[in-house]
């Protein structure tokens, strides 16, 4: 077994996911072009998460899970990467639109709480990864708001500890309940 190095940190967790990637593999298959879409969202993702201090901490399939860690603002960081993202989406879509290929939709979520921070794995198959009940809340709402059509979704705990000055526009929507009675309230970010 490898060494681990963790620390246990308060952090924002945010989730970008590929709504319906499903269909479009059915629809394209295993191609080149597909394989090109995710690279631009991957990037697309990254460029926005980096920009505000932010962490890429893996690819998840057709998702970026990223984290905020170690500043007094990571909630407030993490709003403002997902704000780039609503602005700058038709921008990433614009070149595949012009192109003919597939336009990428997606869902993100951010969620903060306690996340265990640091190298994880096995001795020759180890790097840098979060953990913890945020992280699993965070990939739980997500699977409820694509059930649900909602995008860009922030919690409660996080939305309600950003700075009133500086809060986005957004409006609460139907909250997350778990199967073991665990209720989110949940605020979608715009008008």
């Amino acid at each position: 077994m490898g060494t681990l190095f963790l620390q246990e940190s308060d952090a924002t967790v945010l989730l970008a996911d590929i709504r319906d990637f499903s269909g479009l593999v059915q629809q394209k298959g295993a191609t080149v072009e597909l394989a090109i879409t995710l690279s631009r969202f991957y990037e697309h993702v990254a460029s926005a998460v980096k920009a505000e201090g932010g962490r890429v901490i893996k690819l998840v399939g057709d998702g970026v899970l990223s984290a905020f860690i170690g500043t007094a603002d990571h909630r407030a960081r993490a709003v403002r990467a997902v704000q780039a993202l609503l602005s700058s989406k038709d921008a990433m879509n614009a070149p595949a639109r012009a192109a003919g290929m597939p336009i990428v939709d997606y869902t993100v979520v951010v969620g903060s709480g306690r996340v265990l921070a640091g190298d994880l794995g096995a001795e020759k198959l180890q790097g840098f990864d979060i953990i913890g009940a945020t992280v699993n809340r965070v990939f739980r709402v997500s699977h409820v708001a694509t059930k649900r059509g909602v995008t860009h979704l922030i919690e409660g705990s996080t939305w309600d500890a950003l700075p009133t000055n500086g809060r986005p526009a957004g409006h609460a929507v139907e909250p997350y309940e778990g199967d073991d009675g665990e209720r989110t309230t949940l605020f979608q970010l715009g008008a």
